[in-house]
């Protein structure tokens, strides 16, 4: 009985936000409310609309090209020069979006880089079809890391068999139909990144349906009206999340094998030399090339850079420890309450992290909704980081989860019975057993929250309270007032921190 309540005290914590989206509706229609909603359908819901239709649209197409093609080159064939392109590839996983988009708005600054190399030709990086580029330069590594593997698990005996009986044309008809559940999920992965981005579409001048959701509360002042349209992202979201495990499901049941590879000819080899190096020129040497050179032009003054970014970093770095402590400690907590049970324990995961998926803004506001109604205590934690760390839980439960669920799979069931045979008590068995069973994967799971707290933006910007600003922030600021050079070093801090996100993704990808 301790450990249902247990579990359903964490799902009630992490569903309450989103449940009290769709209770917004209830709420009754005044006057203001009608006005909001009248102004939202005749001059900001079409435009928001239609631009996040074309985002999604765009977006899906630029990372199933660069990811479909890079990772099919991978796995298919060797070259000079291959193991590091594989690092490389997965290199702008540590380039915040929100980074990538205002090196790329300011590109046309005289004092960046690719205005030096082309002088005064950089066109305006603004708009939808230069978002979806600047997205797709970004989550593409979505798509190329599960095309790869899909790729290198075709056996050789089914194409030998295809090219046996004669079967033209057999990439086509037998090797993309193989490949397209890699894609649609990693499609669907890239497409709930853009959709819950904040940052890179403000700094890129658009207005999607989560900007929108973020203009409604701040600009507008109501809160029912921005939770309303939160909810209807909400549903989009939760479509995403049917299709995703969809393609999951279908993606563990594949052909497995192993695809040998064949060695690139010198014409081939210089067509993928050719292919990769514009593409990791824009995607990766370009923004960090930039960075660097902003930071030197304005850390001339070492000492009042540093104290300029110093309590951002510090706030940033109390946030993140505090966040990735406490939602680690929820997810052992939960993973722990389910673990014996068989019976409905995936069920009970996804509904935990529900809210990875949903935008930061969305699950902001909605905490904002919940805490309205609870006048002391909603006032206290609105006041301190209670919110902030609410909204933390919300959308990073399923970073927590993930790693522990997966090592307590792997385990065997009898273990726990073999534990209560021996007469071992509840916290004698947590610490003979469960700590060293689940020491590495707590540590995994607390060091990704901890980097992706760092980096997180939206929901940071809307409940953080006075004087906590992080870096997210700054950078977010400095952008807003076109202030590249400031915005640089602070920049620098995320992408090393996300570096080490992409060292434990590639050691995690070795070890498979």
């Amino acid at each position: 009985m301790i450990r249902v309540g247990l579990r359903l005290l964490l799902l009630a914590l992490v569903l309450t936000p989103l449940a009290w989206l769709a209770a917004s509706w209830l709420s009754a229609r005044t006057p203001e409310l009608i006005d909001t909603w009248q102004h939202l359908r005749t001059y900001v819901l079409p435009n928001a609309v239609w631009q996040t239709v074309l985002l999604l649209f765009g977006v899906s197409f630029w990372v199933a090209l660069i990811g479909g093609v890079s990772g099919w080159i991978q796995a298919r064939y060797d070259y000079r020069g291959r193991a590091l392109i594989d690092v490389l590839l997965l290199a702008p996983l540590a380039l915040p979006s929100y980074v990538v988009a205002f090196v790329f708005v300011g590109s046309r600054d005289s004092t960046s880089v690719l205005s030096q190399i082309v002088g005064n030709h950089v066109p305006a990086v603004q708009g939808v079809a230069w978002a979806c580029l600047v997205f797709g330069l970004c989550l593409y590594p979505y798509v190329y890391l599960l095309v790869r593997s899909s790729a290198r698990n075709i056996g050789a005996s089914l194409l030998e068999s295809a090219q046996l009986f004669g079967t033209r044309h057999f990439f086509w008809t037998l090797i993309v139909p193989l490949l397209r559940p890699a894609f649609v999920l990693g499609i669907c992965l890239s497409v709930m990144e853009t959709l819950a981005d904040f940052g890179a579409a403000s700094i890129l001048g658009l207005d999607t349906l989560t900007t929108s959701v973020y203009k409604t509360w701040y600009s507008l002042f109501n809160l029912t009206a921005a939770a309303q349209l939160s909810s209807l992202l909400v549903l989009a979201v939760l479509l995403l999340i049917w299709m995703e495990a969809k393609a999951r499901a279908k993606l563990r049941h594949g052909v497995q094998g192993s695809l040998p590879r064949l060695t690139a000819s010198a014409s081939e080899a210089a067509l993928i030399w050719m292919w990769y190096v514009p593409l990791l020129f824009f995607a990766l040497m370009l923004p960090l090339l930039q960075l660097l050179s902003w930071t030197w032009t304005e850390t001339h003054d070492w000492t009042r850079s540093w104290q300029a970014i110093k309590p951002a970093l510090v706030n940033s770095l109390i946030i993140a420890g505090i966040a990735a402590s406490l939602i680690a400690t929820l997810g052992l907590i939960f993973v722990l309450s389910q673990a014996a049970r068989a019976r409905g324990r995936g069920f009970a995961s996804q509904l935990f992290g529900l809210g990875y998926a949903v935008p930061g803004t969305v699950l902001a506001v909605a905490i904002l909704l919940v805490l309205s109604e609870l006048d002391g205590v909603g006032q206290y934690m609105l006041a301190g980081l209670g919110a902030l760390m609410l909204a933390y839980v919300c959308r990073f439960a399923r970073m927590a989860c993930s790693p522990l669920d997966a090592r307590l799979q792997q385990s065997s069931e009898h273990l726990p019975e073999a534990a209560r045979t021996l007469g071992l008590r509840p916290w004698r068995r947590f610490a003979l057993l469960y700590v060293p069973l689940l020491r590495t994967p707590f540590t995994l799971a607390w060091l990704l929250i901890f980097i992706e707290v760092l980096k997180e933006l939206p929901a940071t910007l809307v409940l953080r309270a006075v004087g906590w600003d992080t870096l997210a922030i700054r950078i977010y600021s400095y952008c807003s007032e076109g202030l590249w050079q400031q915005a640089a070093l602070p920049s620098l801090i995320l992408v090393c921190a996300g570096t080490l996100t992409v060292a434990i993704v590639a050691s995690a990808q070795q070890h498979r």
